[in-house]
């Protein structure tokens, strides 16, 4: 990680529509997990997602999984040591006892060994891009192993930003500096495409590849379309891809009791989430109608 800690107010906030580990277009999503000494108190103790692209996906999630794969073969060797030593000698069991440690070091040296071998030469870290350091009493703690994506969510969130540092701040105005160093090269247009209609924003929504490209599409909409109508279509349409796998999960069969507490499961949850407003409200009154039609 880049070691600067970026804290941030408020029940939402912006992220950067990025990949964090190599600055490419994402086409996936990796959702962050809180820290594991995260309290019932922490606002709120759950992951985060990020966008990500799905290279990148890849070799963070094959580092993670080192430790699993490596824990595994332990777990097993000192079973196995435990037999053998019950059966036989207790010094042969720690024997093979030690012999899974080997293993599983070895076991976990190989497979980050091909993670990093799988990075790109962008990449900020060969594990997880992001550190999600928890959350108390609203304000929200995260650390970035890419300096630019540190610089670009601190500016996003710039209104947010909690006991910013010296060093967060310094970062932030470098990222300005080059931007005005390092001119955008200009692009010859020849045809003015016209503005994407609310049946372009309605397709684009559907075609998303995952929830944070779908909110940021979303987002992106919002900014542009200001027909209270089409406004009410396209969070409509939001809300119905987002409660889609929600409502799915909640069995017909079940008791009235059971899908009660799913639902008010499923309204937590949103509440807790990295939501806008409005998509927010909308998904709340949805699950509510839902709620007090069990009633």
């Amino acid at each position: 990680m880049s070691g600067v800690l970026v804290e941030v107010t408020g029940r939402t906030f912006a992220i950067p529509f990025e990949c964090p580990c190599c600055g490419a277009a994402p086409d996936g999503e990796l959702t962050v997990p809180p820290p594991r000494e995260s309290r019932a108190d922490d606002d709120p103790p759950r992951g985060v997602d990020f966008p990500y692209c799905r290279a990148c996906v890849a070799h963070a999630t094959a580092w993670s999984r080192a430790s699993s794969a490596a824990s595994a073969v332990m777990l097993v060797g000192i079973a196995a040591g435990a037999t053998v030593a019950a059966f036989t000698r207790v010094i042969v069991g720690f024997a093979v006892v030690g012999s899974a440690a080997a293993i599983a070091l070895a076991v976990r040296r190989s497979r980050r060994a091909q993670a990093r071998t799988s990075c790109g030469p962008a990449c900020a870290a060969p594990g997880i891009a992001v550190g999600y350091l928890g959350a108390t009493s609203g304000v929200r703690r995260f650390s970035f192993a890419s300096p630019t994506y540190t610089a670009r969510f601190a500016e996003q969130n710039a209104a947010q930003l909690h006991n910013a540092s010296p060093r967060l701040r310094k970062l932030v105005e470098g990222h300005r500096v080059a931007r005005l160093v390092v001119p955008t090269p200009a692009a010859a247009v020849t045809i003015v495409a016209p503005p994407p209609t609310i049946a372009d924003w309605l397709t684009r929504l559907d075609a998303a590849p995952g929830r944070v490209a779908r909110r940021n599409m979303l987002s992106r909409a919002l900014d542009v379309l200001h027909e209270p109508g089409d406004r009410e279509r396209l969070i409509a349409a939001a809300v119905r891809l987002e409660l889609a796998p929600v409502l799915d999960r909640i069995d017909d069969r079940s008791s009235a009791a059971a899908r009660r507490q799913q639902l008010e499961a499923a309204i937590a949850d949103v509440r807790a989430d990295n939501l806008s407003d409005d998509l927010r409200d909308a998904m709340l009154s949805e699950l509510d109608a839902r709620l007090r039609a069990l009633r």
